[in-house]
């Protein structure tokens, strides 16, 4: 998270525009302009809201950047691992032995 918040509405504005990738020469001085970085504003304190929720719950926001292909490959490899448990765990009628499952997996 960041280490300290905005708090006006001119420091939210250079906060996106420092984030903003354009040409030097570029500049953001239209009524659209103004607009669009209002909604990108509000847009950016509303994807704020759950991560502070998250930091108050006690756990942690990662702001790490996963590639597609890994990301895919992980999601790829807990697939399989759920279904070598879901497959365990059909297997046994006594519900104290897919207690004793679940506890091994978890």
């Amino acid at each position: 998270m960041s280490k300290s918040a905005p708090t006006t509405r001119q420091e939210l504005r250079q906060k996106i525009l420092d984030r903003v990738v354009m040409p030097e020469h570029a500049s953001l001085t239209t009524a659209t302009d103004a607009a669009l970085l209002d909604e990108i504003s509000k847009a950016d304190r509303r994807a704020k809201m759950p991560e502070k929720q998250i930091t108050l719950a006690g756990l942690t926001v990662v702001e790490e950047v996963i590639a597609y292909d890994v990301a895919k490959s992980k999601v790829h490899d807990l697939r399989e691992e759920l279904k070598v448990v879901a497959a365990d765990m059909n297997r046994e009628a006594d519900p104290k032995a897919q207690a004793l499952l679940e506890a091994e997996y978890v």
